[in-house]
């Protein structure tokens, strides 16, 4: 499977902590399971000590990815706004996981609550995006970018255009908009449900 094999590391990651979440929730009743994962962040880091980098298949960026998927489910960011004891409760576990492990990678899993917020204070963007919708549209492309789509938009480029810096761009292009109209795909189509992620 290489060089596409080692990049399917999340599949089972995410296999992992969207089930362990899931029956969390159904033996607690609600969201309460959340909050208590959300509070351990900073015990989970100290626990697994902090991670080389903010990606990949290392085993210590565990907690980074069980502290991102239960806040999000907390969270729920549609097109409102967000409540500042909601995003307090979320970003002091942040704030205490960067104070324990020195390490400014922790702090990564705020980035996107923090771009959601300056998106929403742009007002050409907030008026004319949903911003809830780019989450359906980045799942495609965080899922098939990587082990699918690049390859395949790489192999195109570099046989129309040659080798060279010149096939970077079209290549990103390319992958970007395959990897929207895969995503979109998975939601048109009943029998394609499996692959939606």
């Amino acid at each position: 499977m290489t060089p596409i094999g080692p990049q399917l590391y999340f599949l089972y990651y995410l296999f992992f902590v969207s089930v362990s979440i899931a029956i969390l929730q159904l033996l607690f009743k609600g969201k309460l399971c959340v909050w208590i994962l959300i509070a351990s962040f900073p015990l989970l880091i100290a626990l697994f000590g902090a991670p080389a980098s903010g990606y990949g298949p290392d085993f210590q960026l565990l907690p980074l990815y069980i502290f991102a998927y239960a806040s999000g489910i907390s969270l729920q960011i549609q097109d409102q706004p967000l409540s500042p004891v909601k995003l307090l409760a979320v970003l002091l576990p942040v704030a205490l996981a960067l104070a324990v492990s020195q390490s400014g990678i922790t702090s990564l899993v705020a980035a996107p609550m923090a771009i959601h917020l300056f998106l929403k204070k742009v007002p050409w963007i907030a008026t004319k995006t949903r911003l809830n919708s780019l989450g359906i549209k980045s799942a495609g492309i965080y899922v098939w970018h990587a082990p699918i789509v690049l390859p395949l938009a790489s192999i195109i480029t570099v046989k129309l255009l040659g080798s060279g810096p010149i096939v970077i761009i079209p290549t990103i292009a390319i992958s970007v908009a395959l990897s929207i109209i895969l995503s979109l795909a998975t939601w048109r189509f009943k029998y394609l449900r499996a692959w939606r992620f």
